[in-house]
C-alpha cells in the first residue's frame, strides 16, 4: 500500500486532505498547530503523541 505524508494543513492543505482521504492509500498528516489538525481528526486520522 502506498503511504503519503501530508505536510501542513494550511489554506490548500485541507483540500489535499479531502482528496487524498478518498484514495486507497495510507495517509499521515504532520502539522504544528493543534487547531489546524482538526479537519484530519474529523476524517478519522488518529493523532500521534
Amino acid at each position: 500500500m502506498t503511504k503519503i505524508l501530508l505536510l501542513g494543513l494550511g489554506r490548500w492543505g485541507v483540500n489535499h486532505l479531502r482528496d487524498l482521504n478518498n484514495l486507497p492509500i495510507e495517509l499521515y498528516v504532520a502539522e504544528i498547530g493543534e487547531k489546524q489538525l482538526e479537519p484530519a481528526r474529523k476524517l478519522g486520522i488518529p493523532a500521534e503523541t
